[in-house]
């Protein structure tokens, strides 16, 4: 997850590929290979060994608030108002809970 979170810090934007990362390090059995592509972007879907699509697909973490605070274990009580800041607080605390 340190990979991830640098990873954050050093993007500008929204990004999709960092929002399929995050939602893959939360759903561990899921990988690149399980992920839905459009000339080789991520969807955000994802798809079983037999194909079928997944009912649950990675939001939009980077660049969603909303998105962004489903991330957090505890919300804290003052939160980044960039949505990617969020993410790497989130994630962070995420982190140090695994510890």
């Amino acid at each position: 997850m340190k990979g991830l979170i640098e990873r954050l810090e050093k993007a500008t934007g929204p990004d999709r590929e960092l929002d399929c990362l995050i939602f893959e390090s939360k759903h561990k059995l899921l990988t690149a290979a399980h992920r839905g592509t459009i000339d080789g972007e991520p969807t955000g879907q994802y798809f079983g060994s037999n194909g079928d699509r997944l009912p649950e697909e990675a939001l939009q973490y980077t660049g969603s608030m909303d998105a962004a605070l489903t991330l957090y274990i505890k919300v804290p009580e003052r939160i980044p108002t960039n949505a990617r800041l969020a993410c790497i607080e989130a994630l962070s605390q995420r982190l140090a809970h695994e510890t």
